[in-house]
């Protein structure tokens, strides 16, 4: 596993895979792969290729990096880092907020904690599309199903795919809707936004309110297979078979940032969930499909507005007739007669 570094790219190689940055700015300008030197828009300037973004009152900031530094380098791990530290010089130029952006190569994976997202082609090729509509918002999901979207290449029979393996630096609960591709093709990773509730689920500060959080880590991956009528079908099942071992996989421990807890440094919840529902069974059973959040102690729903943290130490209870919120008697509730049993340690 090497990296190199000139005075404006770092890159990655894993020999599989060659992975480039714009240094110190943090955008990633190519990725080679399978005998391609780009798979990003060559058409687009190098920073309008793979980068991540922030809409705020004065419209977009790129968040581009002002500094570089490695932070893990071993014979199985690259971890490297790019930080933009806010100027108040430039007053309302750039948005005040400090931010670091990190990227690991480990064997066998890719992971990053930045947003990833090649842009689309400039004249689209698909004749089957022309007069059609087609939008980011068509490629809408509920929060609780993105865990794997990306697109293929026909021609080359070359899949890219977004992995999410954990949402829990999402906020507004299962049910939100998000983005997850753009036409083009583009994938697009959306980490908070007002996209279908409004700016009630916007992140808003008090002034000089101190804020962190941490957003991913999310897997990037790539496959390949021969060129056949098959391949776009046994592409899309290879990746949601490695999605499927990405959220076994979860809690990565591999990222060496202090804001990340590792597995040993969180708590845990476990037990067993049982309902009485007079009109399926008099007698208690199983709550199948049931969604248990953690959240703040706050009214009935505040767990859907709050978006400046992960999780919290109270028990929330929601599903599609009754919105609950802590309180005494949801306590008893959970003692007497869901007999709610957990094992809850270091929260």
């Amino acid at each position: 596993m090497l990296t190199q570094q000139t005075h404006n790219t770092v890159e990655l190689n894993k020999g599989i895979v060659r992975v480039t940055f714009s240094n110190p700015r943090g955008d990633v300008i190519g990725i080679e792969y399978k005998g391609i030197d780009n798979l990003l828009e060559i058409k687009n300037l190098p920073s309008n290729r793979g980068y991540w973004d922030l809409v705020w009152k004065n419209g977009l900031d790129r968040l581009q990096g002002t500094t570089f530094k490695i932070v893990t380098l071993t014979a199985d791990q690259i971890e490297i880092s790019f930080n933009k530290t806010y100027d108040d010089s430039l007053g309302d130029w750039t948005l005040p907020l400090n931010t670091t952006y990190k990227d690991s190569c480990q064997q066998p994976k890719i992971a990053t904690e930045t947003t990833f997202r090649p842009l689309p082609l400039t004249n689209p090729r698909n004749p089957e599309l022309n007069g059609e509509v087609d939008d980011k918002y068509q490629y809408s999901s509920n929060v609780k199903d993105i865990k794997v979207h990306g697109w293929i290449s026909t021609d080359d029979a070359i899949g890219l795919w977004m992995i999410t393996p954990s949402t829990e630096f999402r906020s507004a609960g299962p049910f939100k809707q998000e983005l997850t591709s753009h036409v083009g093709p583009t994938t697009l990773t959306v980490f908070l936004s007002s996209h279908y509730l409004g700016k009630d689920v916007g992140l808003t500060f008090a002034e000089g309110e101190a804020w962190k959080k941490v957003f991913g880590p999310l897997f990037v991956y790539l496959n390949s297979d021969v060129r056949s009528s098959n391949a776009s079908f046994s592409l899309w099942e290879n990746a949601k078979e490695q999605m499927y071992e990405e959220v076994k996989s979860w809690l990565y421990n591999f990222t060496q940032s202090e804001d990340f807890p590792s597995s040993d440094g969180r708590g845990s919840v476990s037990g067993q969930l049982l309902i009485r529902d007079s009109h399926i069974n008099e007698s208690l059973v199983s709550a199948s499909y049931a969604y248990v959040g953690l959240a703040a102690r706050g009214y009935a729903g505040s767990w859907q507005t709050e978006e400046l943290g992960l999780l919290g130490k109270f028990i929330q209870i929601f599903d599609f007739m009754k919105d609950w919120g802590y309180s005494e008697e949801l306590g008893k509730v959970l003692q007497y007669i869901l007999k709610f049993f957990l094992n809850i340690s270091s929260l």
